[in-house]
């Protein structure tokens, strides 16, 4: 059985809203995954998911939030839009006009403020928790 590390790329792009650090598996649709807030939480949240199969049938972008896993919190106070901003500036370096989005938690809260904010630049859109 292979591990999810071997399964999955890490990547990091210097963005105007702040560094973006993501890890990368699979093929198929684009799809950016928020993971939601916790002690530990980062987009490593999401290697169990991408382990059991998810990268089988989407091409998976799990994003680490601002101020969580490796991206430092930004010195400035910011919103729920400057945390969509930074999602879209990422579609926008990945060369991405839309994707799915799928947020757990406070990445839900993300998720369905880029769907409200730039209906067009989600594909589809899964909220969880």
């Amino acid at each position: 059985m292979t591990t999810v590390r071997t399964r999955v790329t890490e990547h990091t792009i210097d963005l105007s809203t702040n560094k973006a650090h993501f890890f990368e598996a699979g093929e198929g649709y684009p799809t950016i995954f928020l993971h939601g807030v916790g002690y530990t939480s980062s987009a490593e949240d999401w290697f169990s998911c991408i382990n059991e199969g998810l990268a089988d049938s989407v091409h998976v972008y799990a994003v680490d939030q601002l101020g969580w896993g490796s991206v430092e919190r930004p010195v400035w106070n910011y919103s729920f839009s400057y945390l969509v901003d930074h999602v879209r500036e990422l579609q926008d370096a990945l060369g991405f006009e839309k994707t799915n989005i799928v947020g757990h938690s406070l990445g839900g809260w993300v998720a369905a403020t880029l769907a409200y904010e730039s209906p067009e630049r989600v594909n589809k859109l899964v909220c969880v928790a």
